[in-house]
């Protein structure tokens, strides 16, 4: 009877493990799925991705909510996380009126300083002994400028 329990487990436990094994080389082989979904242009333009923790690259914003880019922080600011840094977002709209917390819902993002794919390289804090921290010391980008169009809203102004 012991010797049946034991194949019976030994048996789950080996399906358990193929399962677990396919879930994961699954989402190794497709790297580029997981880029083009943080791609708003319908998979046209491609993010690139860094394995590396003192690089990270600029997100592609153009084409989305604004409400939809970064979130605001204690300070008051609007900020993205790249990697262990921040980068401050910067809203520019097209008649000059202010892009707050409230109203950036009403907004569509129709164009970004810097590009793309543009490279951002971290330099960390190190300890007495030399060591690396994970608090950033320099970023060589320290905000991204987002233009933003009011989106029509009143639907009852025709």
């Amino acid at each position: 009877m012991k010797k049946i329990v034991g194949v019976c487990l030994l048996f789950c436990f080996s399906i358990l493990l193929t399962g677990c094994e396919n879930e994961s080389s699954q989402d190794n082989s497709s790297p580029s799925s997981s880029i083009s979904s943080n791609s708003t242009d319908n998979g046209k333009f491609k993010l690139k991705q860094s394995k590396d923790k003192n690089t990270a690259y600029v997100k592609n914003y153009v084409g989305r909510n604004a409400s939809t880019a970064g979130t605001e922080r204690l300070s008051g600011n609007i900020m993205d996380s790249y990697g262990e840094g921040n980068l401050t977002l910067v809203f520019i709209s097209e008649n000059g009126e202010a892009v707050t917390e409230e109203n950036r819902k009403d907004y569509v993002i129709t164009d970004q300083n810097p590009e793309p794919n543009t490279e951002i390289k971290y330099t960390f804090e190190t300890t007495d002994s030399g060591e690396q921290t994970t608090l950033v010391d320099t970023q060589s980008l320290e905000e991204i400028e987002l233009y933003v169009k009011k989106v029509n809203t009143d639907q009852s102004s025709e």
